[in-house]
């Protein structure tokens, strides 16, 4: 068999990189694991009973009702922000769409710099999303952007209503 001297030398190229040490999982990500730290929310005097996970890059706050959101921002390929609140006694219904963005725009205001949940808020007033909801979910895609995805969702889960906002780039 005669092998292209160019095969040999790509197969030995491949075969060198794929056997390199091996780095730590934050070395290899577009944006800086190390600087993802919990001053966005540290700033926020009414969220201040939290726990931050480092793996994660999530803040888990509970609220004075009872209920918590958990907040993150950061990413590794994508940088995101984004918020989950976890309502434990909501009697509206999925087809109360007003009330829901409510709850996103309450989100929004709390863990977004203040020009993304103005946005946000624009979006919402000028109808720009995609409505992908079913009757038992609620799903919507935000268009009126510049970031890769900006979304909310409203889940029932783990015996309680998950509201969740937030977006990526990157």
């Amino acid at each position: 068999m005669n092998i292209h001297p160019f095969l040999i030398l790509l197969l030995i190229c491949c075969l060198s990189c794929s056997n390199s040490t091996d780095q730590g999982a934050g070395e290899d990500c577009i944006f800086d694991l190390d600087t993802q730290t919990d001053a966005f929310v540290r700033a926020l005097p009414e969220l201040k009973d939290y726990t931050w996970n480092d793996r994660t890059k999530t803040a888990r706050i509970l609220l004075q009702s009872g209920d918590s959101l958990v907040a993150r921002r950061g990413g590794c390929d994508h940088f995101g922000v984004s918020g989950s609140l976890r309502l434990d006694q909501d009697e509206h219904s999925m087809q109360d769409l007003a009330h829901w963005i409510g709850q996103a725009r309450w989100i929004s205001s709390r863990l977004m710099p203040e020009s993304d949940w103005k946005a946000f808020d624009q979006m919402i007033e000028l109808k720009q999303y995609e409505d992908h909801s079913t009757e038992t979910r609620i799903h919507l895609i935000f268009t009126g952007h510049n970031y890769s995805m900006w979304y909310m969702t409203v889940d029932w889960m783990e015996g309680a209503i998950w509201v969740e906002t937030g977006y990526d780039f990157g």
